[in-house]
C-alpha cells in the first residue's frame, strides 16, 4: 500500500503537516512519522481529550486532524521532521549496501566514517523533506477589512478598529 500525499503548511511557530488519501494510507503515514518522532516529539502526557501537554513553545500534538474522508494533518516542526526522517533513513542504511562504502576494517577510522555516515543520512533527510510540497492549507482567505491582520502561518488576529 502506497503512503498518503504529504502536504506541509505554515502553522503559527511550526507547521501543519496534511496527508492526502484513503484512510488506510492516511494512518499508515502518520503512524510513520509519529513514530519517528515527528508528531508530538516533546509531549510530556496525554490528556483526556487525546490533546497533549507540550512545553512552552512547543508545537505537535500526537493525533489526527481530520477534515474529511481523505485529508488530515498533525502539528510538527521542520526540526522534528527533519529529526524524524534522518531517524528513518539511518535505520534503513544500516544493514544495507550502502552502509558498506562507511565501513572500513582499520580501527581509527570507525568514528570519522560513522560521523559522514550520519551527516549523510541527515542531508538525504533534508533533501526528502524540502521535496515535500508547500500549500498553505492552514491559512484563512484573506479579509478586505481592516479590523483583522493575516499574521504568518497562523490564524487571523483581531486588531482595533481605531487603528491610525
Amino acid at each position: 500500500m502506497e503512503q498518503a500525499n504529504i502536504i506541509i503548511s505554515t502553522y503559527g511557530n511550526g507547521i501543519a503537516v496534511g496527508l492526502k488519501g484513503t484512510r488506510e494510507q492516511i494512518e499508515k503515514t502518520f503512524n510513520r512519522f509519529f513514530n519517528w518522532g515527528a508528531a508530538a516529539a516533546n509531549a510530556s502526557f496525554m490528556r483526556s481529550n487525546q490533546d497533549c501537554e507540550m512545553q512552552h513553545g512547543e508545537l505537535g500534538d500526537s493525533y489526527l486532524h481530520e477534515i474529511g474522508d481523505n485529508f488530515a494533518y498533525f502539528l510538527s516542526t521542520d526540526a522534528d521532521m527533519i529529526r524524524a526522517l534522518t531517524a528513518e533513513t539511518i535505520t534503513k542504511w544500516q544493514d544495507s549496501p550502502i552502509s558498506e562504502q562507511y565501513k572500513s576494517r582499520p580501527r581509527h577510522h570507525k568514528k570519522p566514517n560513522g560521523d559522514k555516515f550520519v551527516r549523510d543520512a541527515v542531508d538525504a533527510a533534508t533533501a526528502e523533506y524540502n521535496s515535500i510540497p508547500r500549500e498553505n492549507f492552514m491559512l484563512f482567505a484573506k479579509t478586505p477589512t481592516h479590523i483583522y491582520q493575516q499574521l504568518d502561518g497562523g490564524a487571523p488576529s483581531w486588531i482595533s478598529e481605531t487603528e491610525d
